[in-house]
């Protein structure tokens, strides 16, 4: 399975500028997960993968109480788009990480075949 960023229209990739400036160490059992995601062909699932519901899944790597989760959709079945990414810090992902993976996922459509 191929793991690709989701990339804006104006070549900004949230995933990516987020693991850029987070702790090394978070963000290499990040890359980790990313290569499980790949390994496992969209197969991944708990603790390392969560389905959230309407095709949004997150990827849950975790370091010495810090909690990372990023976001991915399948584009189809070789391919997953990871969207977003953010630090845990309550319980339940927050609805807004959801809707902002929905709508990355929606662009991506609109853009997909041009």
């Amino acid at each position: 399975m191929q793991v690709v960023y989701y990339e804006t229209n104006k070549g900004f990739c949230p995933v990516k500028e987020f693991i850029h400036n987070i702790d090394v160490q978070i963000a290499s059992k990040a890359y980790s997960y990313f290569l499980l995601l790949a390994q496992y062909n969209g197969s991944l699932r708990s603790p390392f993968s969560k389905h959230l519901g309407n095709g949004i899944f997150e990827l849950r790597p975790s370091r010495r109480g810090m909690a990372v989760r990023v976001l991915y959709f399948f584009d189809t079945n070789d391919v997953a788009v990871l969207t977003n990414a953010f630090i845990k810090k309550q319980d339940k992902t927050p609805s807004a990480e959801v809707e902002l993976a929905k709508s990355y996922r929606k662009d991506y459509y609109s853009r997909k075949d041009l």
